[in-house]
């Protein structure tokens, strides 16, 4: 069934493109096409559209001013503009979301991903009343959109994260491979040295044979074998080989490491009182979520309140995909306890299926997801930040309910 109330323009220069977008969206949307940025225009301005998918890479007018033009006139700058391009690096993605698109999908896409995409862009511009006659999600739509801009850095501070943790972890296997290659070849470099050696006692003459040997004639015969060592081409040339490939390989893992040197982010450090940085969180972006503090309200965190923001966003962008952009108090719960020195603060996400036991094991690991949409980022980043800026760490809990977590972070009661 079309809903005939909300009309998308897809421009895009490729025919094929269009007619898949056709194929996908005709049944629920009114569709109108363009096949370069000024034709978009013009259409346009005699029928706004609810939302435009826009392509790039277009020739004399590309996606990017097109987009442009649009949020610089006020009878379209509200537009919702989802750039739909082959154009996956970052910079193409933080210019195209400066410009002020709700959202950036890579092709090739997916059905199912663009649907979800533009259904959740349509319900974030209108509250829409779930199942039991209540708000599906008590956010304003200036909320809203304030929560997804952070939900879109939050990613990519992620990415940044992850980033850092991967080139170090690479800069350390490459130096234990270094070493390894060194030890590898010793044997070789060693052999190299004594036959070395050998030719210095032949040809200098220091080698003599006297009685004090028990076999004179065995000793002659290890000469005359080392002497054709040393004169054996082939041998040469092995040894020529072996140096240069140390050589080239030692300067292309220097080469290599210095690529991945990278500065650890410096955050400074703060006295944090948890339940109170947790109510002026959920408060900041007017979020009803189900916080519990069952633990003292003087427990302090030591760490750094930025970090703190983006572990959460994290957490909550996940469960925000989840509820397909409708969060509720009963979906995520957030109650925290103490155990020991401990803050155990217990996040369960509803909207989740709980975990196999090999997912739990593979969550946190960098570029791994449930989703098909995009890599996972975010709990990987989220375990490296909570390891290196709070000494804590974050695991999954069994439930047969729910996605449960439970982040574990040392306290202090304030002197």
């Amino acid at each position: 069934m079309i809903m005939e109330d909300k009309n998308v323009l897809a421009v895009d220069d490729t025919p094929e493109n269009l007619k898949l977008l056709g194929h996908i969206l005709s049944d629920k949307y009114s569709l109108n096409f363009a096949t370069n940025g000024a034709k978009a225009l013009e259409l346009v301005s005699i029928k706004k559209p609810d939302l435009i998918l826009l392509d790039i890479m277009m020739p004399e007018m590309d996606g990017f001013e097109v987009c442009k033009i649009l949020k610089s006139k006020p009878e379209t700058s509200e537009i919702p503009v989802v750039f739909l391009t082959a154009k996956s690096d970052r910079e193409s993605v933080i210019r195209g979301l400066s410009l002020g698109a709700v959202d950036y999908l890579i092709k090739p896409f997916e059905k199912d991903d663009v649907l979800i995409r533009i259904q959740k862009i349509f319900q974030e511009s209108s509250v829409v009343p779930d199942s039991r006659g209540s708000h599906a999600a008590k956010i304003s739509s200036e909320g809203t959109s304030e929560l997804q801009d952070m939900f879109i850095q939050n990613r990519f501070f992620c990415y940044d994260t992850c980033m850092v943790k991967l080139r170090q972890g690479l800069l350390k296997d490459v130096k234990k491979f270094r070493n390894e290659l060194q030890e590898t070849f010793q044997p070789f470099l060693l052999a190299k040295e004594y036959i070395r050696k050998i030719e210095e006692l032949l040809i200098t003459k220091k080698i003599r044979i006297s009685k004090k040997y028990l076999d004179n004639k065995k000793i002659l015969r290890t000469l005359n074998d080392l002497q054709k060592i040393r004169v054996s081409s082939e041998m040469q040339n092995a040894f020529s080989s072996i140096n240069d490939a140390i050589e080239h390989s030692d300067k292309r893992l220097t080469a290599f490491s210095k690529l991945l040197i990278v500065d650890t982010p410096h955050y400074g450090k703060e006295e944090i009182l948890f339940s109170k940085w947790m109510s002026s969180f959920l408060e900041s972006y007017n979020l009803e979520i189900n916080f519990t503090q069952n633990a003292a309200d003087e427990s302090y965190i030591t760490g750094n309140s930025f970090l703190l923001n983006q572990i959460f966003l994290a957490l909550i962008d996940n469960s925000w995909d989840n509820q397909k952009g409708h969060l509720t108090a009963e979906d995520v719960l957030i109650s925290v306890t103490q155990k020991g020195k401990m803050l155990m603060i217990l996040y369960s996400d509803n909207g989740a299926a709980p975990l196999s036991t090999q997912e739990s094991l593979l969550i946190f690991t960098e570029g791994y997801t449930t989703k098909d949409d995009r890599k996972g980022m975010g709990l990987s980043a989220v375990r490296y930040i909570l390891k290196n800026y709070f000494n804590g760490d974050i695991q999954v809990i069994d439930n047969a309910r729910s996605f449960c977590l439970e982040l574990r972070i040392p306290y202090h009661n304030q002197l």
